[in-house]
């Protein structure tokens, strides 16, 4: 008992003494700045996080719409020769006579002044299942081989009637490629997804950065490492995705911290 009322009283007394006091006081002043001094730069760093996701998001839905905005055209493209072309109409006969080679000559002449007066396809292609001939019309600034377009034609399974735009890989390259058919003739049209990425890549200003497209239909999985934004097409089995890497996000945040 005598040594805790000793304890006791040595606590009182240091208690009662001017520095412990003045420690006291300084700690009760501190700690709270110290506190909202990490929840200001909490929510600064997400404050600059949720400024660089709508940045990066507003990109991508751009690109995104005008993607969708091609693809409509493209598509009433396609419609409108089918149902209102004649050389069309006279082509897909495949009689092998010169009405025939006439109405191919004209067909091709006709979607080459699409392609470099409208925003919609880089490529249109027919092909003629009976005579086994694909006709192909290619922007003049992409330099894909019109003879590997033709060779991956010729494959039946590239051929099958798609309900929305699909990815394919043709000679290392991405494209969207949509399929329809009339009186024995596949027909459709090409978007080169490659140049899209490399359009938006000079719209972003984070080096650490990817852009991947993928099947909508597939899903995807965000590394904890990266800021992932999605953006998903109304027209199309397809899905943007924008990755930047946190770090570097971080990295931006201190810099401003310093300046």
């Amino acid at each position: 008992m005598e040594k805790v009322a000793h304890i006791t009283h040595l606590l009182r007394q240091a208690l009662r003494s001017v520095t412990v006091k003045i420690f006291l006081i300084i700690v009760a002043l501190v700690l709270p700045l110290n506190i909202l001094a990490i929840i200001h730069a909490l929510n600064a760093r997400e404050s600059v996080t949720d400024q660089v996701k709508l940045s990066i998001d507003s990109i991508g839905k751009s690109v995104m719409a005008t993607l969708d905005a091609r693809m409509e055209r493209a598509d009433y493209f396609i419609y409108d020769l089918r149902t209102n072309n004649a050389d069309f109409i006279k082509a897909s006969k495949q009689e092998g006579n010169t009405y025939y080679t006439v109405s191919k000559i004209r067909l091709l002449n006709q979607v080459y002044s699409q392609l470099q007066t409208v925003s919609a396809a880089d490529g249109y292609f027919f092909y003629m299942e009976r005579a086994e001939e694909a006709l192909i019309s290619v922007n003049d600034s992409y330099l894909v081989e019109k003879g590997t377009l033709t060779d991956y034609l010729k494959e039946a399974s590239h051929r099958q009637v798609q309900k929305k735009w699909t990815i394919v890989t043709i000679k290392d390259e991405q494209w969207l490629m949509r399929v329809t058919k009339y009186n024995g003739t596949t027909l459709g049209a090409l978007i080169n997804l490659d140049q899209v990425i490399k359009e938006m890549t000079k719209s972003i200003q984070y080096k650490a950065h990817h852009i991947l497209v993928l099947p909508a239909s597939e899903g995807y999985t965000s590394p904890k490492d990266q800021l992932t934004l999605a953006n998903t097409s109304t027209r199309g089995n397809l899905t943007l995705l924008i990755q930047i890497a946190k770090a570097e996000i971080n990295q931006g945040i201190k810099k401003k911290k310093k300046g």
